[in-house]
């Protein structure tokens, strides 16, 4: 099970540092009278952001991991473990809260 979740954090985190190069801005375009300027955004800015999506996405991995290493351990036990929909209550539970905290 360990290697499970190990494995699935490791494809994570390079799957979610690979498009966070390609989807995140290197670069701020704000638009004035006629035209438009380009700054960019500074390398140490970049870099933590990029690692800040690599790490949610180790997460996600860890997450992907237990399931399949959850479920080849239960495929003999039927018995029914609510893990996933109480984790999906807490995180929605909690987006939900830091959106409301946000515009208040």
């Amino acid at each position: 099970m360990e290697q499970s979740i190990k494995k699935w954090a490791i494809y994570g985190f390079f799957i979610s540092l690979a498009l966070a190069i390609l989807f995140v801005d290197y670069k701020v375009i704000t638009p004035f009278d006629g035209g438009y300027t380009t700054q960019y955004v500074p390398v140490y800015d970049y870099i933590v952001s990029i690692i800040r999506y690599s790490v949610l996405g180790a997460f996600a991995g860890i997450f992907i991991g237990w399931r399949f290493a959850k479920r080849q351990e239960d495929r003999g036990n039927k018995s029914k473990t609510y893990y996933a929909e109480v984790f999906l209550g807490v995180f929605f539970l909690s987006i939900f809260i830091g959106i409301i905290s946000f515009f208040v």
